[in-house]
């Protein structure tokens, strides 16, 4: 019976739903085209990294691939968040391997 118990508690915490959001992005403009995607936790309202904000990685360009900006490891600029309840990104970096500077705002 005592090793029964923790079978019956990891199977009741694997059952619990996950509630992060993955949203996809599509980018295009005169010269340059592109997409990405974002990850939320699902629950924050004003989305930062370490607050929410788990993931970004934005594909444009030669910035694209290994080389795509991401919030992982780009120095980042002033803007970058998600806000849920008017669904706008903020993004600002520094591309970490090629150098290139992305500011962007996107509302749906």
């Amino acid at each position: 019976m005592r090793l029964l118990l923790p079978l019956v508690a990891l199977c009741t915490l694997s059952s619990v739903p996950l509630t992060a959001d993955m949203f996809h992005i599509a980018l295009s403009g005169t010269t340059l085209s592109g997409s990405g995607t974002f990850t939320t936790d699902g629950t924050c309202q004003m989305c930062l990294p370490g607050a929410g904000f788990l993931s970004l990685t934005i594909n444009i360009g030669s910035d694209s691939g290994t080389h795509a900006f991401d919030i992982n490891d780009d120095a980042l600029g002033t803007l970058r968040l998600y806000q849920r309840p008017t669904n706008t990104l903020a993004y600002q970096g520094t591309n970490s391997e090629t150098n290139d500077f992305l500011d962007m705002e996107l509302n749906s």
